[in-house]
């Protein structure tokens, strides 16, 4: 049973990971989105920085956090599989 539920938080901690990889990527898109209306004129810099940071820290440090926390779930299950193992 307890290496069910091993397997189960290790499958969340990839889900997570690779949610933060499209994190990523969505944030480098908006980037790229708000560069190209700056360069055409169309907004301000400061609205396409202030977007930009705002929308692209919130989403990663929000991922990083929830990704942080299950992969510590982690390793307390996987200790408590193998108590006689340091890591």
């Amino acid at each position: 049973m307890m290496l069910d539920v091993f397997h189960e938080h290790l499958r969340q901690a990839r889900q997570t990971f690779n949610l933060s990889v499209v994190a990523v990527a969505a944030s480098l898109g908006i980037s790229v989105i708000g560069a190209g209306l700056l360069i055409s004129g169309k907004a301000s810099e400061g609205s396409v920085t202030t977007a930009t940071g705002l929308i692209s820290t919130t989403l990663c440090s929000q991922i990083a956090k929830e990704s942080g926390e299950k992969l510590e779930e982690l390793r307390e299950d996987l200790k408590a599989l193998r108590p006689s193992s340091d890591s």
